[in-house]
């Protein structure tokens, strides 16, 4: 059952003739037969019974007929209660990217995605350090807020909810004979891991246990002992050092462009860490919550 059957339906109904109604729906009345038809074969039920005076409804099409209007009663009604929640929702979405995440990378993806699923909402994007984001969210200045995990302490007026697994992985460049298939395990990349300085990359406020951690299992995968490390602030950060110096590199790259990368080993590490919206308990934005789940769909 089709709205262009309905219609049709209940122009026959109104003008008592396929002719009547297939003028009113600027249609051909072979149109307006085939719609008729096709609707009595779907419902099994002779809608129409042909009389001098016109086309009568059967005690069937009387049945379907209140049906009808029933229907329509309740879909405006729905329609018009989706159109005052639409309505009551906010002109303005205000989101904070952590400064740590390359804005313009994939991250980018889902919160275009997002704007375009809310046309008639303005989305805006800032970025900031998590300190800033701190002091914007607590000021109602961003409705949320995407910041890589272990970044944020918890705090009491705060909503914390992973949205997707972080991706870290160990980045080498400055060498060029080693095979396309390098294993974390492969002698040819311990003795690399060995000779190339390492570069650390905290997203933020990373506590030295956190990175001390990821050091860990990284060493535990190579079996070997570092060599050295140095820290770098920021994603932008590490593509300087990634294309100008030889290195190896720790960090996360889901958000940003170093996949794309031509001759740069990319080996994928094991690690427990979220990217997390956070927002103000008492913000009762709805789209918080929908931005969220968004989010957490786009990314699986």
């Amino acid at each position: 059952m089709t709205f262009p059957q309905i219609d049709c339906f209940l122009a026959v109904l109104k003008h008592g003739s396929i002719a009547g109604a297939a003028r009113t729906l600027f249609l051909s009345p072979q149109v307006v037969s085939q719609h008729i038809a096709r609707l009595e074969k779907e419902l099994s039920v002779r809608l129409f019974s042909r009389s001098r005076t016109g086309m009568e409804l059967t005690a069937q099409g009387q049945d379907f007929y209140e049906f009808v209007v029933r229907w329509i009663g309740l879909h405006n009604r729905t329609l018009k209660s989706i159109h005052e929640v639409y309505d009551s929702l906010p002109r303005c979405f205000n989101i904070g990217v952590s400064e740590y995440i390359d804005s313009v990378g994939a991250i980018s993806g889902g919160i275009v995605d997002f704007s375009h699923k809310r046309d008639a909402t303005d989305i805006r994007c800032t970025q900031k350090d998590n300190q800033g984001l701190l002091v914007d969210i607590f000021s109602g200045k961003l409705d949320t807020a995407l910041v890589c995990g272990d970044q944020i302490a918890p705090y009491a007026d705060l909503s914390i909810e992973p949205v997707a697994k972080e991706d870290l992985r160990l980045y080498i460049s400055g060498v060029t004979d080693l095979p396309d298939d390098l294993q974390l395990d492969s002698p040819e990349l311990q003795a690399v891991f060995r000779s190339l300085p390492h570069v650390n990359t905290p997203y933020g406020q990373w506590s030295a246990q956190g990175w001390a951690e990821i050091s860990r299992r990284v060493n535990t995968f190579l079996g070997i002992s570092p060599y050295s490390y140095y820290s770098v602030p920021n994603f932008r950060s590490v593509l300087a050092c990634i294309r100008t110096i030889p290195c190896t590199i720790v960090c996360d790259a889901r958000f940003g462009y170093l996949r794309e990368e031509d001759g740069i080993y990319n080996i994928p590490l094991d690690a427990d860490f979220d990217l997390c919206c956070i927002w103000l308990k008492t913000n009762e934005n709805p789209l918080v919550q929908e931005f969220i789940e968004h989010m957490k769909w786009y990314y699986s």
